[in-house]
This record gives C-alpha cells, sequence and structure tokens, in this order.
C-alpha cells in the first residue's frame, strides 16, 4: 500500500507539468521487478505451500486396534469429514511392520506403484519376500530428512530369485529380528554366508513358520546351521582356551 500511494503521488505531481496517459503507463510494469511474482526488493513472493496437502489429499485411512477407517473431505470447505470401515483391512496383527503389508496390498488394488517408507530392517525384508504377492511395482524408502534413497523391491527379488525370497523371513529369524536374538558374535554377514554356501539350508527356512509346532527334520536341520556358524566343540575350546568365551 504504500509502495502503490507513493506511486501516485509522483504521477499526481508529474500530472501538473505533463500529460500523462494513465491506460497507457500502466499497461507497463511500474517496478524494477513485476510485482505478481516479486517483491518490490526482487524476492520471491511466498505462500502457504502445504494448502497443496489439503487440495491433493483426498483420504486417509486410520487404524484403531482391528478395525481401519477410511476419513474422506467433502465436496466444499463446510462439509463435515467423512468416514467409514473398511472390511477388507481388519486384522489382528500386533505390529505394525506386518499390518502395513496389509495396506499396500490394498492400494496395489487402485495403484501402479506403491511406496512405503520404513524404519527398520525387518519391513524392508518383509517388502522383499512379499512383493510377489502384492504383483505392482513396490519401492521402499529409508533414510531421514534430506538424507534418504528409494529402493527397489522387485529389482532385489529378481536377483534373489524366488525361492530364496520364499525363506528370507525364516532366515531372518533364526538370525536375530526385533522379536528374536542374534548369535553372539556373528552377526548378520556370517549366517548369510553360510546359508549361501549350503542351498540345503532353504527347504529349512521356507518351512520355518508355517506351522506353530517344528517337525524333529527342522530342528536337527537347524541344530546343524547353528554348529556351522560356531564350528565344532574343539573350535570352541580352542575359543574358551584363549578367554574369547567369557
Amino acid at each position: 500500500m504504500k509502495t502503490s500511494r507513493d506511486l501516485f503521488a509522483r504521477l499526481l505531481i508529474l500530472s501538473k507539468t505533463r500529460e500523462i496517459n494513465l491506460k497507457e503507463l500502466l499497461s507497463y510494469s511500474l517496478s524494477d521487478y513485476p510485482l505478481s511474482l516479486a517483491t518490490v526488493n526482487g524476492g520471491l513472493v511466498k505462500t502457504a505451500k502445504a494448502k497443496m496437502f489439503e487440495i491433493l489429499e483426498e483420504c486417509l485411512y486410520i487404524t484403531s486396534k482391528c478395525k481401519c477407517h477410511l476419513l474422506t473431505t467433502g465436496s466444499s470447505p463446510n462439509d463435515c469429514v467423512l468416514h467409514h470401515e473398511v472390511p477388507e483391512l481388519q486384522c489382528d496383527h500386533e505390529e505394525a511392520d506386518t499390518r502395513l503389508l496389509l495396506h499396500s496390498n490394498h492400494a496395489a488394488k487402485t495403484h501402479d506403484t506403491i511406496i512405503v517408507k520404513i524404519p527398520d530392517t525387518d519391513v524392508f525384508l518383509l517388502c522383499i519376500a512379499m512383493w510377489r504377492t502384492i504383483g505392482k511395482k513396490f519401492h521402499v524408502m529409508v533414510g531421514t530428512g534430506n538424507i534418504f534413497r528409494i529402493i527397489d523391491t522387485s529389482a532385489i527379488s529378481d536377483v534373489l530369485g524366488q525361492e530364496l525370497c520364499s525363506c528370507l523371513l525364516g532366515f531372518h529369524a533364526v538370525s536375530g529380528c526385533d522379536s528374536t536374538s542374534v548369535f553372539c558374535g556373528k552377526g548378520k554377514a556370517k549366517p548369510w554366508k553360510i546359508f549361501q554356501d549350503n542351498t540345503d539350508f532353504v527347504q529349512s527356512f521356507c518351512d520355518l513358520g508355517k506351522s506353530s509346532t517344528l517337525s524333529q527334520d527342522l530342528v536337527m536341520s537347524l541344530n546343524v546351521f547353528v554348529c556351522l556358524l560356531y564350528g565344532d566343540n574343539e573350535c570352541r575350546y580352542s575359543l574358551f582356551k584363549a578367554e574369547m568365551f567369557r
């Protein structure tokens, strides 16, 4: 307002000495920078960019215990938020780690590409193992802030192969995950190398988790895997004498 006032004050002074055609004058920019795109000093004009969330966000899914509700906006700003229950997303999963796979599978029915922002390795492995079930382009986003990357789980699944992906969750559970202990001092690299060098364990890890009870053959196979991980008794005795196994 101050800028416009000063401008018209100058025009008023000039109009006393010169004949000015205001219509023609206003067809030109009256400042160093176009005020429709810049401030008086040439800075960028800002706005509330977050408003685009309200414009583009058509729906939101919210889970509560076993149920899932879909919230949608009305046709006008004065309308109330609408909600209804989504029966196909009802489940009794205790952890969000597995529940988000159910939501991803549901989203794949209407979208060609799914992107999941994941917090940890457990979810990442779940996404790789379940990619073929979801059947669409399935990406995971890892990282925080400006430091992040998007990983194509279908590409990883193709490299590993369907058989290896099928037993990936069993291997992860045995070698250590959020709900199971890691073998002390072994980490993940050594168990993975043993697994790759001994394909006999593929079926064992695939069978793990299919039933609440373990067969004797499966228990024996996993015992062999642990023995290969730590070595035989002679090796353990040598480590004990070297005081590395306290």
